[in-house]
């Protein structure tokens, strides 16, 4: 392996405590996360998405709905079944090679289990990753009203650690491959990247940087001094620069993690304001009006420089305006150079404040859902224990807004956003590891799981407590204390740990007791690391003793129940 890959390698594996695994399954999920982390606005389990030994040519596979990983058919069903007729919906499948040379063969065998994938509706893949992804494709397929444009946009990506000079045979087989995958019609966009050892490299560092852009604006004026907020002020700025240097990505993609803050989703060109935005930009003669018909979008950074005529933002979100920011980016081809936008624009590194700021400015948009409940009063509070610990091997961190220790050198598998702490308290505190393992969205749609799991008064305590144990859980796999055989089981160990130290009685996540209970939990896994494995691995060998457990029983309730009636 090229020693600059390597460099990489080493920092992701110690980021995400995996040295147990071999180099060639090391590389595998660093290919992974780098292509599905820039499409997604929210934290996904490299475990969910990356294939085993089963595999027939294909290492990594998923389905994303809504910049989303999806882990379940019944997940991919309520999404699609919403009402609306724009889902943006992606297969994205990988291949990785720790060589330095392209094989042709190599190729050709993954391309052709991509069409067996694809076009075999009949094939059914040994490999329980990529037969739970094939299941949930196969919905999208059937949805295909709900999908924008009708049709699934598809994500190829080949990894290896030479240098990609381009050779003929294998951009023939390359175009042979995305010729046939259109001409089944099931996309209607094919996006295929060879990444060498110098596109890896970009890959990797843009996960890791914080993003940055620069735009030369017509007016910039400040507004008076506001609460913890170091600097506001108010632009007009070109609409084609705010494109080409805020929206678009150096491969001219849409920057989805600036909207991650944005909880009104992009709701299409059907929608009536956002046709009337569109025909506003094409009009020759309304178009000058935009920035007073318009109201505006509004971002928000940590970090903003302001030199003259020319702004700088540090890794910003933009808060209110994600229709406007999609329709300008549809019509980016139409745009007549002197059309201007207005900019609201906002320094603040207070998250209280940007959380406030993102309430105020969706005021409009529900706030039943993950994104809205990351800014709710418990999630502050949660934030604030997480941040009382010292700056020790127990210290986690808790992710309130996407990206928010970017650049900061915090190891990855310390960082906890909201999907993967609910994943957590509800293996350790509601005992429905089922959920945690392929129904995460049900945490938080269904209302009886989501009161219970996220009410104002719950001690912050348990969100601590259960992402601890699941931190403690990968550094035993990382130390090859536990078999890696037990990671499919990572949740219903957690269950079933939690269900045998309470003897079946967690005390309610709101009372005192909930307390010392979580502190005896805490004191175990630091205190006696040693029982705390042997814990763990007691609760494994009761799985084990079940035999063979499919992917489908591993997703039902009842495999836990069974456990607990040997307890």
């Amino acid at each position: 392996m090229h020693r600059i890959v390597a460099a990489l390698l080493r920092d992701f594996v110690s980021s995400y405590h995996i040295e147990e695994m071999d180099e060639s399954e090391q590389f595998e999920r660093l290919i992974n996360y780098c292509v599905v982390a820039p499409e997604v606005v929210e934290s996904f389990d490299l475990s969910d998405i990356t294939t085993g030994s089963d595999d027939d040519g294909i290492d990594g596979v998923c389905v994303l709905i809504d910049q989303e990983v999806i882990l379940s058919v019944e997940d991919a069903d309520e999404l699609l079944n919403d009402g609306r007729r724009n889902h943006d919906v992606k297969l994205v499948v990988t291949q990785s090679k720790t060589s330095e040379s392209m094989d042709l063969g190599e190729l050709l065998k993954f391309h052709a289990a991509i069409k067996r994938f694809c076009h075999d509706f009949q094939y059914s893949p040994t490999d329980p990753i990529e037969q739970n992804s094939k299941e949930i494709y196969s919905k999208a397929i059937d949805k295909a009203g709900s999908l924008k444009d009708g049709k699934l946009s598809l994500i190829i990506r080949y990894a290896y650690t030479g240098r990609f000079l381009s050779p003929k045979q294998i951009i023939k087989a390359i175009d042979e491959l995305k010729e046939d995958i259109f001409n089944e019609g099931y996309f209607s966009d094919v996006s295929y990247e060879v990444l060498d050892r110098d596109g890896l490299a970009g890959a990797f560092k843009r996960t890791t940087s914080p993003i940055e852009a620069k735009i030369d604006a017509f007016s910039v004026a400040p507004l008076p001094k506001i609460a913890d907020v170091e600097e506001a002020y108010l632009a007009v700025v070109p609409a084609k620069q705010f494109i080409q240097n805020m929206l678009a990505d150096e491969h001219n993609h849409l920057r989805l993690h600036v909207f991650e803050e944005n909880v009104r989703a992009f709701l299409g060109t059907d929608n009536p304001v956002n046709s009337a935005i569109g025909e506003t930009i094409k009009n020759v003669d309304s178009f000058s009006r935009f920035p007073v018909l318009n109201n505006g979008i509004t971002i928000v950074s940590p970090d903003v420089r302001v030199q003259g005529l020319s702004i700088t933002f540090v890794d910003y979100q933009i808060v209110n305006g994600c229709q406007t920011s999609n329709v300008l980016w549809l019509n980016r081809n139409d745009l007549i150079d002197n059309m201007m936008i207005t900019l609201k624009v906002i320094e603040t590194d207070s998250e209280d404040v940007f959380s406030d700021l993102v309430k105020a400015t969706n005021s409009q948009t529900k706030i039943d859902n993950d994104q809205f409940l990351s800014l709710l009063p418990a999630a502050r509070k949660i934030e604030r224990f997480f941040n009382s610990y010292t700056e020790d091997e127990n210290r986690l961190y808790f992710e309130r807004r996407d990206r928010q220790y970017v650049g900061q050198g915090v190891p990855g598998l310390k960082i906890f956003d909201l999907k993967l702490l609910a994943r957590c308290v509800a293996a350790v505190y509601l005992e429905r590891p089922d959920l945690s393992y392929r129904f995460p969205r049900k945490i938080f749609s269904d209302r009886s799981l989501s009161s219970v799991a996220f009410h104002e008064e719950n001690r912050e305590i348990i969100y601590y407590t259960s992402c601890l144990m699941l931190y403690k859980i990968a550094i035993l796999f990382s130390n090859k204390q536990i078999p890696a055989e037990a990671r499919k089981f990572k949740w219903h160990i957690m269950a079933l740990l939690s269900h045998r130290l309470s003897s079946g009685k967690i005390p309610n996540l709101k009372s005192k007791k909930i307390e010392p209970w979580s502190q005896k939990i805490i004191g175990m896994i630091i205190n006696d690391p040693k029982g705390f494995r042997d814990e763990i691995l007691n609760c494994y060998e009761q799985y084990k003793e079940l035999g063979y457990v499919s992917e489908d029983r591993l997703k039902r309730q009842a495999i836990f129940d069974s456990m607990k009636t040997k307890l």
